[in-house]
This record gives structure tokens, sequence and C-alpha cells, in this order.
């Protein structure tokens, strides 16, 4: 195998391969069933399904999302006490691109409506997780902003495809004196 190609896709394709041989359920991944590793993965395989159009991948994706949302559009294993749990809605908004069904819809607006009320810290920054009073994470901002941004883009609510203070607060130098934060 040669993993010097110019895009990545060797490399990419041993890695997925890998991935989906040791975790053939993808609700199977040992850090649990609904959480950022899933994510991560799950949107690396969406990546390799795009450049390849290699169905196998889709098919992977399709079976963690489609394990996740019941028929209603109800997903009983998110409850949005994290930003870490938020990151694989990224998926089902992705489902909802491809397929077009109302079920995905449903279950990313019910994703996108745990960030009603979510915490957030005087500098309006998302707390990495409900019970976590003022922490805030630099992955929990990513994670949270990857499901904020496709959510606003592919389900048409405009008003959540924005790059958020989050992200702003990140690439600001130093000390914000404000929250005592340092970076």
């Amino acid at each position: 195998m040669n993993g010097n190609d110019a895009t990545g896709v060797s490399w990419s394709k041993a890695i997925a391969k890998t991935f989906m041989e040791r975790y053939p359920d993808p609700m199977d991944f040992p850090w649990g069933s609904w959480c950022y590793p899933q994510g991560y993965m799950l949107l690396g395989i969406e990546k390799l399904w795009e450049s390849t159009g290699d169905k196998k991948y889709y098919d992977y994706i399709m079976k963690f999302v489609d394990d996740a949302v019941d028929s209603s559009g109800y997903m009983k294993q998110f409850d949005g006490n994290s930003l870490d749990i938020i990151m694989p809605g990224a998926i089902v908004v992705w489902a909802y691109k491809q397929t077009g069904l109302k079920k995905y819809k449903m279950a990313a607006e019910q994703i996108r409506r745990s960030f009603d009320g979510y915490p957030r810290t005087s500098d309006s920054l998302f707390w990495h997780g409900r019970q976590l009073n003022g922490e805030v994470w630099m992955d929990g901002s990513f994670v949270g902003q990857i499901f904020l941004t496709k959510y606003g883009k592919y389900v048409a609510d405009s008003a959540y495809y924005f790059i958020s203070t989050d992200i702003s607060f990140w690439l600001q130098p130093a000390e914000n004196p404000t929250s005592k934060f340092h970076r």
C-alpha cells in the first residue's frame, strides 16, 4: 500500500478498514455509543465516502445514524449534557443532507435544542458540560461548532451557521482578564 499518495486516501482507507473491521457495529466503539470519538471517526469516514464514492463507507455511517435515531426522529441516547456528546450530531445532519428524511431533521433539531439554555461563561463561551461550572475546553468549542455549523448550513437555519464567540475566543492572544482564563 502506498501511504504517500497526494490525497492521503490510501492511509484513510487503511484506517477506516481497521476501524470498521474492529467495530463492525459503530455503536460498539469502546468509549461509548454516542460520544465525540465516534463523531471524529465517522466524520473521517464521511470524507472518505465523499472522496471515493465507496458505498461501504456510506452504509457504515448510516448504520450508526439509524441505530441512534428511531423512526419518529427521537434519539434516546442523546441527553445534551456535554459538548462531547453533541459532536456525533454532525453525522445526523449529514444523514439528513444525504436523504432528506424528516426523522434525521427532527433528530438534528433535538440536538440543536440542547443549546437552548446551555450554560455559558460571562464571555458567552459554552461550558464544556452542564455540570462543569464555568469550564471551557478548547475541544468542546470545536465539537460543538462542528454540529452548529453543519446544522445551520444543511437544516436551513442560518442563525446557527456562524463562527461563534467560542471559536473567536481561542484566536485572541494571551490572557482574557475578565475570565482569568489563560491560553
